[in-house]
């Protein structure tokens, strides 16, 4: 069975620790990567310099300390490709320069701090691919370069003796570096999803707002304005003297014409903000919902009490939206729904027979079901196999 969940759901095993990475919205990573891009460039410039101080001839320095970290920099900011291809181009310049600089330092271990300090900013990618070229570039540097040259990575005998020993330590020490930049990242995370879940929040409580404000107006003005003149007409219908038959019939179809468009108006209204809900709670406007469902339900509501408005609102709208799924897309011939309030959380069952197959982003309505629940810091699994039908379990949180 295909489960869908949302990005709220409860992640389980060691994922849950972990950032998903490659979330940062496309402006954000934007800035970042000019300015890591700007950091590369700057060691194309600087390495040479400490290269000629450290004994170097020009030539060398240049081609040697420039060459590369300028054209990976000029590759980062200039190829039009995906992210990570941006990404891993500058990543592995500027572990290149760490590189680069632990050689012209003659191995010195306070060179290797460089290395620390890359893995670090390389986490402001929020990204998994420039974690693993580091400690994949790490091992590979000091121990097959330890083999060839091991002066140009380590200053002394243990290092030179036991390169790859050494490039196990010091991948270690990369490791535990990147761990700490990794929960930076995590939080960072953390912090944007719950502004987005507060924006999310604000914006479906402005709908529902509107909607009110809506449902009010129709009601006290246009709605009012219609009983008026439908109370006229049936007036003026009955002032109609009786040899005007024909008149008598034109007022009488517009009287109808009046009776039936109020009646619709009255409909609409409901959808816009069920009345019924304010008035009664869920209970009642769920028994409303599946009375006028285009497809049969069967309905079973536990709650005796009255719910937030939030979550009363919550679970409306998402049985709403479910059978107009189970008619539209699913084609189903029996939709079952169950609710149920227990303890602080209240629990939503929808199932239907049709089709399944469902998934978000394919015009099945299963976006706004997302958007409903993760605003009011709900959970939501959908079950959608081909065939099989559709399965949707909420829990949402209600504290009164």
């Amino acid at each position: 069975m295909e489960a869908i969940s949302s990005p709220e759901a409860p992640a389980r095993g060691l994922s849950r620790f972990l950032p998903r990475g490659d979330t940062l919205p496309a402006a954000d990573w934007k800035k970042r990567h000019r300015f890591l891009v700007a950091l590369l460039a700057a060691h194309a410039l600087a390495l040479p310099i400490f290269a000629m101080a450290m004994g170097f001839s020009v030539v060398d320095s240049i081609l040697e300390g420039a060459l590369l970290p300028g054209t990976l920099a000029l590759a980062g900011l200039l190829i039009p490709g995906p992210r990570e291809l941006c990404a891993g181009l500058v990543s592995l310049g500027l572990l290149s320069c760490s590189a680069l600089l632990v050689y012209f330092s003659g191995g010195y271990i306070e060179a290797h701090f460089h290395f620390f300090i890359v893995i670090v900013i390389l986490g402001l990618y929020e990204d998994w691919l420039p974690f693993a070229l580091a400690l994949v570039f790490v091992e590979l540097h000091h121990g097959i370069v330890g083999v060839i040259d091991s002066s140009a990575v380590y200053n002394h005998a243990a290092g030179q003796e036991h390169p790859w020993l050494w490039a196990a330590i010091h991948g270690v020490g990369i490791g535990t570096a990147a761990v700490l930049s990794i929960g930076v990242w995590k939080l960072n995370e953390e912090l944007r999803a719950e502004k987005l879940k507060a924006a999310d929040a604000r914006a479906v409580a402005a709908a529902d707002d509107t909607r009110r404000r809506i449902e009010r107006d129709l009601h006290d003005g246009l709605q009012q304005q219609l009983v008026s003149l439908a109370y006229a007409l049936g007036s003026a219908e009955a002032t109609v003297p009786p040899e005007l038959t024909g008149v008598r019939a034109q007022v009488s179809q517009v009287a109808r014409g009046f009776t039936d468009a109020l009646d619709e108006l009255r409909e609409i209204s409901r959808g816009i903000h069920p009345a019924i809900l304010s008035e009664g709670g869920v209970a009642p406007a769920l028994r409303t919902l599946a009375r006028r469902s285009a497809v049969p339900v069967e309905l079973d509501v536990r709650c005796d009490r009255r719910l937030t408005e939030a979550v009363e609102l919550a679970a409306y709208y998402i049985v709403s939206e479910a059978l107009t799924n189970a008619a539209k897309h699913a084609h189903a011939s029996l939709v079952c729904v169950e609710l149920e309030a227990r303890d602080a959380i209240v629990h939503l069952s929808i199932r239907d027979d049709g089709v399944g197959g469902a998934a978000p982003g394919h015009g099945s309505g299963l976006v706004g079901l997302i958007d409903r629940v993760t605003a009011v810091d709900g959970t939501i699994e959908i079950a959608s196999p081909a065939g099989g039908g559709t399965s949707l379990v909420v829990e949402i949180p209600c504290l009164n």
